[in-house]
Formats: C-alpha cells, structure tokens, sequence
C-alpha cells in the first residue's frame, strides 16, 4: 500500500460515506460478493524466514532459539527486543492503566522521524483492564474496547502513550489507511441494551494515531453492522474490503465497499 498523504493532511472518513441502507445483506447484494509492546531489532521478515532459505543453500540460519530469561520471548542469538509498554502500567498520558488484550495494529510514518503506533485491545465486556473513557474520544460509556496509540522517536523511544479511542468493544483487527489512519473493527454485533452497552455495536471506526481528536468516536455505519474482522484499502480506487468474523450461519462472509 502507497503512502498518499499524512494524518494532518488526509481526509477522514464520514458516517455517511458511501451507499445509503448498509445492512450486511444489501451490502453483499452491492459488492456481489497479557498484553505487551514490543520492538525488534532486525528484519522480522528475515527472522521468519531466513532458516527455510538458509536451509536451501546447506547452511543453519539462525540457529536455535535462546531461551529469555525474562520468560518473555524467546529469539535466536543476535536479535533482541524491547517492551514499550506492559498491561496495567501507567498510561504516559495520565489518563489511566494500560489496556488488555492487545490485538491488531499498525505503524504510521510521522515527522521528524517519529512513527505512530496504533494498537487493538479486543476487550468484551467482562475486558480485564478497559480501555480508559476520555471525553470526545468514548462512543459507548460501558464498552471496554477501543485503541491506544504511541508515539515513538527517531531512536525508537516513547515519547507519549494515549487513549486513541475508547467505549468500543471486541476491536479484533483492522486495516491501514492510504492517508495513514487506522480502521479499527468491532468483532461483535451486540446492540444497545445487550451486556450492559448502550449503544449499538458492530462498527468500524477510524482512528489518528497523532490526531486522535480529529477523527473522534465516530462509527461509519455505511460500512455496515455486522463482526467484522479485517478491512482493506485499494489506494488506487478507494474500494475497501471487509472480512467478517462471524460465529452463526451464514458465517463469515466478504464484502466490498464503494464510497461516493
């Protein structure tokens, strides 16, 4: 996926974006169709897999994992990793304890070098440790769900860990955006008077991880109610894909939206 802009400068999606009457069957009748942070040093790709390729030229790759005697993770000898941020640990911003259930995310290029990091925490409504309610940036005061973002330097250090979005539920996966925000997806279709929720839930929600007040607690019903999973962007054409996650005939299925 191409990078088309910057979150100051792209556009955000809108709750009516896209065709009218967005149930999950017209919109397939449309289509047709314990948590921590961590950083690694090196190549990830190179780390899954160099011991298939080095294999194929006779040689051992990476040699055997080395047990971390933090019981943590384990890596083979050479890389190592970093924790920036733990479950339960002060968010930098004040605002509350880190969430649980970390999930999808996704890393966004920021100025100066920084890089903005924007994580899931998939929490129901019984979630261990909620994402924290924040004025302007919770849709349901009883969802337990929702994003945190992190900011990181040019040397890979935090320099500010925030509520992103919060009173969502079951945020499993997502998607990036070609203008750098995230999708973060409700993994659930539990509606206002169900487990405690006050709203209805299901949605998709975009999210600015160096802006997060600029895109809010906004669900984008157009992109329809249903458990979603994954989203992605067709920069090209703007179409995005949708999976669904779903438990109960017809199951999950696959969507494709086509904005105004």
């Amino acid at each position: 996926m191409t990078e088309t802009g910057s979150p100051s400068a792209g556009p955000a999606l809108t709750p009516d974006s896209g065709a009218t009457g967005s149930t999950r069957r017209q919109m397939l009748a449309r289509s047709g169709a314990l948590g921590v942070g961590i950083a690694f040093t090196g190549a990830l790709s190179e780390l899954f897999t160099g011991s298939a390729a080095a294999q194929a030229l006779g040689h051992d790759g990476y040699g055997p994992l080395v047990p971390d005697p933090d019981g943590l993770l384990d890596l083979p000898k050479g890389f190592r990793y970093r924790v920036l941020s733990r479950e339960g640990d002060p968010l930098r911003s004040g605002e509350g304890p880190v969430p649980s259930n970390h999930d999808g995310m996704a890393a966004f290029r920021g100025r100066r070098g920084q890089v903005h990091l924007v994580r899931n925490h998939e929490n129901r409504e019984a979630g261990r440790v909620p994402v924290p309610a924040v004025d302007g940036l919770t849709y349901d005061p009883e969802g337990k769900g929702g994003c945190t973002s992190l900011t990181l330097d040019a040397h890979g250090r935090v320099r500010s860990e925030r509520v992103a979005i919060a009173g969502t539920a079951v945020n499993c996966a997502g998607g990036p955006t070609p203008w750098n925000t995230w999708l973060t997806c409700e993994e659930t279709e539990d509606k206002a008077g169900t487990n405690g929720y006050t709203k209805d839930h299901g949605f998709i929600f975009e999210v600015d991880g160096a802006d997060p007040r600029r895109t809010g607690a906004v669900p984008l019903t157009a992109m329809g109610r249903f458990q979603h999973e994954a989203v992605a962007v067709d920069p090209r054409r703007g179409i995005v894909y949708e999976t669904e996650d779903a438990f109960e005939r017809p199951f999950g299925l696959f969507y494709r939206f086509l904005p105004n």
